[in-house]
């Protein structure tokens, strides 16, 4: 929460690039990332027996906030500018914050409510030990799913960067229609994150991740192709399901398959999954852009990656039921 907080209120003093990348960009980064780490996995093991749409009802908040502080924020800018505006965020989630942590308690090892039924999938799949992140990192599964989690994120990362800019060269429409394309994919992400909290539950791990990369792979092939908007905006919807979807999937998965009493340190390794694609999405955007004039050789990309990560998931059987004999 410290660096959170601090990296909001400090941003409004700075007055260069490598004190807004210090600030805004690390500070806030590192905070958000600690948090995101430390809530997701906590709130999953006090609900074990309905870890999908517990993660996508958690996930649901990471979307809905820019939504809700969104208004409220360019309101401010403009009436007490920006720097003043970061530091009064500073103080309103330093507020927030501190009087809500205090409800996180650490959920006992190994605990399940009363009356329980074990999942099939857990029972008879999955050794149910717990594995430290060094063991975690030793396992094939942990690698074929770092992968699978790269796809969608760069996608979805690219998109949340580009997909103004992308609209308006290729398609020649406006500004206006760029920006209504940003909620469009926020609302795909939204939609991806309540429907596979559902989904995942029903189908379990390894068909909710198929069908996640089955999605991005369509609309990024559709993209390659999207001509008019009707066609575009549909692609960037699909886009938006899978970015969100991901991030429920795969926070469950791995309390399934690497147990949970080193689940929030295992979890944070995954993530830099996230941090990965997140760093590769942008990129083969600005440089597809660049390099060719137009964004086509990022959607085939991407759907390559989505390929690549589909496949990987038809391994990912085999290499869970390897870890009984580990």
């Amino acid at each position: 929460m410290l660096f959170y907080v601090s990296g909001w209120f400090l941003a409004g003093f700075a007055d260069n690039l490598p004190q807004l990348y210090l600030t805004f960009g690390l500070g806030i980064g590192i905070g958000g990332g600690i948090m995101y780490a430390a809530c997701l996995p906590t709130t999953l093991k006090w609900f074990p027996d309905k870890t999908g749409i517990i993660s996508g009802l958690a996930m649901t908040g990471a979307t809905v906030g820019p939504i809700v502080f969104a208004p409220f924020v360019a309101d401010f800018i403009e009436k007490i500018g920006p720097q003043n505006t970061l530091h009064l965020l500073g103080i309103i989630f330093f507020i927030f914050l501190s009087s809500t942590l205090w409800m996180i308690t650490s959920c006992p090892l190994n605990w399940r409510p009363k009356n329980l039924q074990e999942r099939s999938e857990i029972t008879t799949e999955i050794k149910t030990n717990s594995f430290t992140p060094l063991q975690m990192l030793k396992t094939p599964i942990f690698w074929l799913l770092f992968i699978i989690f790269i796809a969608p994120t760069a996608t979805g990362t690219m998109l949340v960067s580009a997909v103004s800019p992308i609209a308006q060269r290729q398609l020649g429409q406006t500004a206006m229609f760029g920006a209504f394309c940003v909620s469009v994919l926020t609302c795909g992400s939204l939609t991806g994150r309540v429907l596979f909290g559902l989904i995942y539950d029903k189908l379990k791990s390894r068909r909710s991740l198929a069908l996640v990369l089955l999605i991005n792979l369509i609309a990024m092939l559709m993209l390659t192709v999207a001509s008019n908007s009707s066609l575009f905006l549909l692609s960037i919807f699909l886009c938006g399901i899978s970015f969100g979807s991901i991030l429920v999937v795969i926070a469950p998965t791995v309390l399934l398959l690497f147990g949970g009493e080193h689940y929030n340190s295992n979890y944070g390794l995954m993530f830099m999954g996230y941090g990965l694609g997140a760093l590769i999405g942008p990129w083969l955007a600005a440089n597809s852009y660049d390099a060719t004039g137009g964004y086509w050789p990022c959607f085939v990309s991407s759907a390559v990656l989505a390929a690549i990560g589909l496949l990987m998931v038809f391994f990912t059987r085999r290499a869970a039921l390897r870890l009984r004999t580990k």
